[in-house]
């Protein structure tokens, strides 16, 4: 007799006949393309099961707008929507730096800055 898991997966048991097992299979892939991780239907993701994707913002390509502000477009890295993460800027130095980001398009943005010399590092979360 098959085994049903914590999260509805259903593990077959020795001696389990083709209509049973193909069904239990069956069933198992519908409970894997329909899980969000929501901790009912499969494992709730914490904060910590989350890594953070991060870039560079060279120093070399800072365009000066007005009166010693300097803007740069950024690019985020690929299959990210701007609208989904909070972008975190560090200097060299680590120094968490709040700066002022401006919406181009669904995965670019100006991020704004007094230093044209700064490398940046920008972390997605």
């Amino acid at each position: 007799m098959s085994t049903t898991l914590t999260y509805g997966q259903i593990v077959p048991a020795t001696g389990d006949t083709g209509a049973t097992f193909w069904s239990n299979l069956e069933d198992n892939f519908t409970r894997i393309d329909s899980h969000d991780h929501d901790g009912s239907n499969s494992k709730q993701l914490t904060v910590s099961s989350v890594t953070g994707v991060t870039d560079t913002i060279a120093s070399g390509s800072w365009a000066l707008v007005a009166n010693g502000i300097y803007r740069q477009l950024v690019t985020m890295p690929t299959g990210m929507n701007y609208d989904d993460f909070n972008p975190v800027f560090r200097d060299a130095s680590g120094h968490i730096l709040f700066l002022t980001v401006e919406k181009n398009s669904v995965s670019s943005y100006y991020v704004y800055i007094n230093d044209n010399s700064v490398t940046l590092t920008v972390l997605y979360a």
